[in-house]
């Protein structure tokens, strides 16, 4: 990671910042046709639930905010089926949601860092 690049839990003060960096990625989509994240969601108040339940993060450089996500440590029933398939593992996993980065520093590798300290984050916990 970058030296002036680090992640945090996102705190509820820095629910503005993020709503841009989606508002960003919304407006991606729908000029390409996905239809993924254009009916209000995620909004404002599903970033709070996330940070209540303590799985909200952001990315920072030098205390800017370029990245988001949600990161769950919880089972997710959605994932219990897999259609045609099934899952290479078994046990405690993780599940990443809504990541988003800021349109600036699309291109620099900022999603691959923001995986990368999930990846620590998850070794750490064992999964």
């Amino acid at each position: 990671m970058g030296n002036n690049m680090k992640i945090r839990k996102t705190e509820t003060k820095d629910i503005s910042a993020i709503m841009e960096i989606i508002d960003q990625a919304k407006a991606y989509f729908k000029s390409q046709g996905v239809d993924q994240w254009q009916t209000g969601y995620p909004n404002a108040e599903s970033i709070q639930v996330d940070i209540d339940s303590d799985e909200s993060y952001v990315l920072l450089d030098k205390d800017i905010i370029v990245g988001t996500s949600m990161l769950s440590f919880g089972r997710e029933a959605t994932y219990d089926v897999i259609e045609g398939g099934e899952w290479l593992t078994a046990g405690p996993s993780a599940v990443i949601h809504r990541l988003a980065i800021d349109d600036k520093r699309k291109g620099q590798n900022i999603a691959g860092i923001l995986l990368a300290c999930f990846e620590e984050i998850c070794g750490e916990k064992g999964i």
